[in-house]
């Protein structure tokens, strides 16, 4: 299930041979480092006053913003402002609710992919 891509986070597909150990480790202490491209967190300030932020799909005369839980869709033309975030989707600080063990078990995943 995890090596498919989805809207919220790119594949994980073949990660393991493409990338070292070190990155795998620093992706998931540092999920915001090193974002891949199409993947950029955007905050939508929208004339009303209305901020939103997440991933954002242009589709025609709307934008698509799909965040953690939830997506919307507002229309360009009410848009006041669009800025590109140097954040990524993933929260900072997961691993935290890992022990030592399920964090090494985790890597050893990634590693498997």
């Amino acid at each position: 299930a995890g090596s498919q891509g989805t809207e919220r986070a790119p594949p994980l597909a073949g990660i393991g041979k493409a990338q070292k150990i070190d990155y795998l480790i620093e992706a998931v202490l540092e999920p915001s480092k090193i974002i891949k491209t199409g993947f950029e967190i955007e905050t939508i300030t929208l004339e009303d006053g209305r901020v939103f932020s997440g991933l954002v799909k242009d589709e025609k005369d709307t934008l698509r913003i799909v965040m953690p839980d939830a997506e919307t869709r507002v229309k360009k033309a009410d848009v006041d402002e669009r800025v590109v975030q140097k954040k990524s989707l993933m929260p900072e600080g997961q691993h935290r609710q890992l022990s030592p063990r399920e964090f090494a078990d985790l890597v050893g995943y990634l590693q498997s992919l």
